[in-house]
């Protein structure tokens, strides 16, 4: 859950050792913010400004070995 209004910035942190790794973003509408498939490891980040409080973070692994951090960060706009 997030502000209405505020800009949001998700930091991630890939670590793929086999396999692949799908990373998610979207609202409620099912507006995706944020779709990739990740085939190795990596680092980045995406911002948007929040149009609503409720978002999904969704990970899909197809025979992954790894792991995924990732960091969310609100400033007001």
């Amino acid at each position: 859950m997030v502000k209405k209004g505020s800009k949001v910035t998700v930091s991630y942190d890939v670590t793929v050792e086999a396999g692949s790794l799908i990373l998610e973003w979207k609202d409620i509408k099912m507006n995706h913010y944020f779709h990739k498939e990740f085939y190795d490891s990596q680092s980045g980040s995406f911002s948007f400004e929040a149009e609503r409080r409720y978002y999904t973070l969704k990970f899909t692994g197809k025979n992954t070995k790894g792991g995924c951090i990732v960091e969310l960060k609100e400033s007001a706009s």
